[in-house]
């Protein structure tokens, strides 16, 4: 989307006027997308590390550091902590029924 190329183009250095014409540059992007980018449809992974599994470990961590914060400072939290459970299935559009 354009927020994601935004987001992207904050960190490159190219003249945007030869997007086209880069296919270096659509790699980089792409590279980025993948490997650096974290996905909020997917609890703040890379899709790499979703394709790998390393998410499950990523996100158990996760939980375990919210915990502890909670635990420390009760206060600040009005209710439950940040849903960070692995989903089995995700979908690139979320339908709603």
């Amino acid at each position: 989307t354009t927020n994601r190329l935004v987001s992207f183009m904050r960190h490159e250095t190219l003249d945007s006027t030869r997007i086209l014409e880069e296919p270096i540059w659509v790699q980089s992007f792409v590279d980025w997308h993948n490997n650096v980018h974290l996905h909020s449809a997917i609890h703040f992974v890379t899709p790499s590390d979703r394709h790998s599994g390393k998410d499950v470990e990523v996100l158990a961590h996760r939980h375990k550091i919210y915990q502890a914060a909670k635990g420390i400072h009760p206060e600040r939290w009005s209710g439950k902590t940040r849903n960070w459970e692995h989903e089995e299935q995700v979908a690139l559009k979320k339908v709603f029924v």
